[in-house]
């Protein structure tokens, strides 16, 4: 008896973790201000703050703050540091490089298994209905991911009238299809030369493990999806 109520225990224990994993909330809040003196605020926090992670950016100098079951770690990068990883970074490539080898041109034998897949995917005959299900899953992710308050105000400029205009016409399209147009105003700096680039940014929301993995567990589970990996796998 003593040993089915600990075998119920540890099942129980299984179950709960598990949904504490897959449903826990993820908050998430990003505060950012770009253009002369950009700085930024980002937060992230999951499984009701046992685990918290903050990120904050003035300027040159940058502090990160890690909390894990009540454990903190601050780690500060100031820009005197930055510059020496820089010198580093230079140092290292200053080196002489070995002369590289030449590679074997890879066969189909040697090609990997995303190859194959890809290949499987166009020369599929239900491709059609397998790309349709691909981008329904990519929208579904996408509302997943989007954020309950998103507050964008700024201007934008790539120092060419089209380009701008492209990333204008762009954007909106985007918007639409991922259902985050909020309180976003963007406007288009058409008249110089140069990359502009100055925005308010204030966005706050909240996912799961579950709500994030639903939209690719959709489609792995639609019928035509199935068979597709199944030839696959058999190869």
């Amino acid at each position: 008896m003593i040993v089915l109520w600990v075998l119920f225990g540890i099942i129980g224990v299984i179950v709960l973790v598990t949904l504490l994993i897959l449903f826990a909330p993820i908050n998430y809040r990003v505060q950012a201000k770009i253009g002369d003196e950009t700085s930024a605020l980002i937060y992230v926090s999951y499984c009701f703050r046992l685990v918290y992670y903050a990120y904050e950016y003035y300027g040159s100098d940058s502090k990160s703050t890690l909390r894990i079951f009540g454990f903190k770690k601050n780690i500060e990068l100031s820009g005197n540091k930055t510059e020496k990883i820089k010198k580093a970074k230079k140092a290292n490539t200053k080196k002489k490089k070995k002369p590289k080898q030449k590679s074997k041109p890879k066969t189909e034998k040697d090609s990997g298994g995303a190859f194959d897949f890809v290949r499987s995917v166009l020369t599929y005959p239900h491709r059609k209905t397998i790309m349709s299900i691909i981008v329904q899953a990519l929208k579904k992710f996408g509302r997943a991911v989007c954020p309950k308050i998103l507050d964008i105000s700024g201007k934008v400029g790539l120092a060419d009238p089209a380009n701008t205009g492209f990333f204008l016409v762009a954007y909106e399209f985007f918007a639409n299809i991922m259902r985050v147009r909020q309180n976003v105003r963007l406007t288009g700096e058409f008249n110089s030369d140069e990359l502009t680039l100055e925005a308010d940014v204030f966005v706050k929301g909240r996912v799961s493990v579950w709500r994030l993995s639903r939209p690719f567990l959709w489609a792995v589970l639609q019928k035509p999806m199935r068979r597709l990996i199944w030839s696959a796998l058999k190869g």
